[in-house]
């Protein structure tokens, strides 16, 4: 029983530290919605390998929001819940990886990065898509460190790329776990046929990522490189991108849909410079250490592992056309993700003790860094429940559409499609642009619909709503009587269409 306590225990604080999301499940954003309404048609028989409106994500992250809707209704928690598991199921992997090599107490330990993190992981271990992706990666570790047989590196290869097949982001890990199979074989017995056993996975998800690479809708510019963008994404990485990741600097949601960063007070500005120095020193110091006589082998292949993930991650973000702004941190991730194997080696020399207090001060201001980012959903170390009141306004707002006969809406992208799977598309929101549509049925529904509302969200849309009010009653297609619906932050101008002339 004491042996499954740290499991437990990481496992239950993985929970615990995103409560504040999770009690505010109600308040996802448009880009988790997607795959949560994805996920209420697979339950219906409609099937698309890609994700809605995508040209380069999979369905993966919604088949696996089917499971949990089919066991937990269509709901946001349930929605949040098919991230976060697959977040918390990473965690121990990497624990279990790490458990070969050093006592549970300092795997949990090591652990704990993947626990106390940083906003840069929130976007991945509560919203879909992209989790599935860093989930299957770590299980592709998780068959390749110290395999021995040639079952284990066919599975590694496999997982290896059906991680990159349920979304590119996992190509930052392809180097480095073709690395650990590599130094894992040349230290095989039976080299030749493990290899051929690796290539073998590879090739079975290779010939599906091909099959994806041929889909009428399909194209993959997003893994696009250019030496032309270096410099500006060196200035991203120096001025925010990296202070946001490491915890060197706290972002929260000024706005709903934009995040600042804060002012803190100088002690804690402190503890973040230390913290983030202190785990720097510790990564390289487990870099040092694969040169050093004496490091177990396999301790070696994971801190190689993640020094080659870990320049990956920073090559492509240098190279990256995708690199835009300060959210761009969520590239920096895998960084992350692959921290405790880079701290392995500093495991081994220090135990469990002696490594958490080493570990404290980033372990702090991660927390600190982590727990302020859910903005609304924290005060100080208290929860705040914002998203009941706010899930009261938009059931109320759906309600008094339907009652008016409207069952087709429009609104601002990021509150279009979070209405529509709140609603379970009762009514339909498209978005104010036809380019940003995700699912063209819904569009189709409201252009031939004889009754539509336009919905401004006062948190969420970012338009001029008297411009745009004004422009809808303008434009000779609808009655002159439009009616107006004020529901908490929600103002609806209903429509209705003029007969045709």
């Amino acid at each position: 029983m004491r042996q499954l306590l740290p499991w437990v225990g990481v496992a239950s604080l993985s929970l615990l530290f995103r409560l504040p999301a999770l009690i505010n499940a109600a308040a996802t954003n448009s880009d988790a919605a997607i795959v949560g309404l994805q996920a209420m048609h697979l339950l219906r028989g409609e099937w698309s390998a890609l994700l809605f409106g995508s040209t380069y994500q999979t369905s993966a992250d919604s088949v696996v929001a089917a499971g949990f809707f089919a066991a937990l209704g269509p709901t946001p928690l349930a929605l949040m819940l098919s991230s976060l598991t697959l977040h918390v199921a990473l965690t121990l992997m990497a624990m279990l990886a790490l458990r070969r090599h050093v006592p549970v107490t300092t795997a949990a330990v090591l652990s704990l990065t993947l626990v106390l993190t940083t906003s840069c992981l929130h976007s991945y271990a509560l919203y879909p898509p992209r989790q599935l992706s860093l989930t299957l990666a770590m299980a592709a570790l998780l068959a390749l460190d110290g395999a021995t047989s040639r079952a284990r590196f066919a599975a590694g290869g496999l997982l290896t790329t059906f991680a990159w097949l349920a979304d590119p982001y996992a190509m930052l890990l392809f180097p480095a776990l073709c690395a650990l199979a590599a130094l894992g074989l040349h230290a095989s017995r039976d080299r030749w046929r493990s290899a051929a056993a690796w290539l073998a996975g590879l090739g079975i998800g290779g010939a599906l990522l091909a099959a994806l690479a041929l889909h009428p809708q399909a194209q993959r510019s997003v893994a696009a490189l250019s030496f032309s963008v270096v410099s500006h994404n060196a200035a991203l990485l120096v001025d925010s991108c990296f202070p946001w990741m490491s915890g060197a600097a706290i972002y929260a949601p000024a706005h709903w849909m934009d995040y600042e960063r804060l002012a803190v007070s100088l002690p804690l500005q402190a503890t973040q410079w230390l913290g983030v120095a202190v785990v720097s020193a510790a990564a390289v110091y487990g870099a040092l250490a694969m040169a050093r006589a004496g490091v177990a082998p396999g301790v070696r292949r994971l801190a190689a592992f993640a020094w080659v993930a870990i320049a990956s991650t920073l090559g492509g973000f240098l190279l990256s056309r995708m690199v835009m702004d300060q959210f761009s941190m969520r590239y920096l991730a895998a960084i992350v993700v692959v921290l405790p194997f880079a701290l392995l080696p500093l495991g081994v020399r220090l135990g469990a003790t002696r490594l958490v207090l080493a570990l404290s001060p980033y372990l702090v201001q991660a927390a600190i860094g982590g727990w302020l980012g859910f903005g609304p959903y924290v005060s100080g170390a208290t929860i705040v429940l914002t998203a009941s009141g706010r899930a009261n306004d938009e059931a109320a707002l759906v309600r008094a559409l339907e009652a008016r006969g409207v069952r087709e809406a429009i609104a601002d992208y990021w509150s279009a499609y979070r209405l529509t799977f709140l609603a379970r598309e009762r009514v339909v929101f498209v978005p104010l642009h036809a380019a940003q549509d995700r699912y063209a049925p819904y569009r189709a529904r409201f252009e031939r619909a004889p009754r539509v509302a336009y919905v401004f969200d006062e948190l969420r849309s970012f338009e001029s709503r008297a411009d745009t009010e004004r422009d809808w009653l303008a434009s000779g297609a609808f009655a002159p009587d439009a009616e107006r619906i004020d529901i908490g932050v929600f103002h609806a101008l209903v429509l209705t269409r003029a007969p045709a002339r």
